[in-house]
């Protein structure tokens, strides 16, 4: 699979909860990574994956 996947763009420039929110309403499973946390890289094409900066707050969203 190659490029990022059409629902990825709905997750542009949202607060943490909303995006947590919209995953849900998608029924996407979910993976919160603060820094300093180890990722796997098992890939799951469906996932969402909230990256978060030190404040807590939502930094980068990726997929996988």
């Amino acid at each position: 699979m190659t490029g990022e996947p059409e629902w990825i763009v709905h997750f542009a420039d949202l607060s943490l909860e909303d995006a947590l929110s919209l995953a849900a309403s998608q029924g996407r499973p979910v993976r919160v990574v603060r820094p300093g946390e180890a990722m796997t890289m098992d890939f799951s094409p469906d996932r969402v994956n909230l990256l978060l900066d030190n404040e807590g707050h939502l930094a980068r969203v990726t997929w996988g």
